[in-house]
């Protein structure tokens, strides 16, 4: 069974090329959240093998969204993937369990794609401990 990824973001560009490079590779199975609220909806609704999640939200930021799931869900890997922000975000976003941090200024495919690989990984790892 192919990993599985949730992308949070509300820009349809965005979830639509995040969605082409990862089903491209070993065969990811993408399902896409256009807010905070349907993210949260999908979480509950299935478990997921990494959620890719933006800061900026229609309805709430990816802070909020990750403390709300992190209360729930300690161990799935969230890869926080971003155009706004700095190092304070950054900080705080690890802070609150994100497990890296990409920066959607100066995207790199490569750079994106391994965090989503290694964040599949220790998942994988986890579950065969």
């Amino acid at each position: 069974m192919p990993p599985k990824v949730l992308v949070v973001d509300d820009d349809a560009v965005m979830r639509s090329l995040l969605r082409k490079l990862l089903e491209l590779r070993p065969g990811y199975a993408v399902t896409d959240a256009v807010d905070g609220e349907t993210g949260k909806r999908l979480t509950q609704a299935d478990q997921y093998s990494c959620i890719v999640l933006d800061h900026i939200l229609p309805d709430m930021t990816g802070l909020d969204f990750l403390r709300w799931f992190r209360a729930r869900d300690p161990k799935t890997p969230v890869v926080v993937f971003t155009g706004f922000g700095d190092e304070t975000l950054a900080v705080d976003m690890m802070k609150a369990g994100a497990n890296d941090y990409v920066s959607k200024v100066g995207f790199s495919a490569e750079r994106f794609l391994a965090a989503v690989r290694d964040a599949v990984q220790a998942t994988n790892q986890e579950v065969r401990a």
